[in-house]
């Protein structure tokens, strides 16, 4: 649950400021980008949490490591994308509404995960 609200909050945030325009406000200024860093910051901790869950400790350092370095990826190579999109399509906000379409999908395959007893848990990764 915690996961789908950071997500779906990082969606909206981003939708948000694919919305404005003009001068924004104080709020418009500072509370969508509050709100992307507190989701970005809290993902990094959701996918640990993931892949011990979903996967137990046997192999988790390999799996974490290979996930860590795919989300890193993606936030060092997001700002250009978003900064090309910006300077060389039409519609300028297109990156942010694709990035905002990504946080939706990320809530619907939370939705999509396998709930995880913890007898299997224990079986597999021996901590709870």
């Amino acid at each position: 649950l915690v996961a789908i609200g950071m997500y779906g909050f990082g969606a909206f945030a981003v939708a948000w400021l694919a919305t404005l325009s003009g001068m924004p406000s104080p709020a418009e200024m500072y509370i969508p980008p509050l709100i992307v860093g507190a989701a970005m910051g809290s993902e990094s901790d959701i996918l640990a949490y993931f892949v011990r869950r979903l996967f137990g400790q046997r192999h988790y350092p390999a799996i974490y490591n290979r996930q860590l370095a795919a989300y890193f990826l993606g936030a060092m190579s997001g700002p250009l994308v978003l900064g090309w999109t910006f300077d060389r399509l039409d519609a300028p906000r297109s990156g942010l509404w694709a990035l905002a379409s990504a946080g939706a999908l990320a809530v619907l395959v939370c939705f999509l995960l396998p709930r995880v007893r913890r007898k299997i848990v224990a079986e597999v990764g021996g901590g709870w």
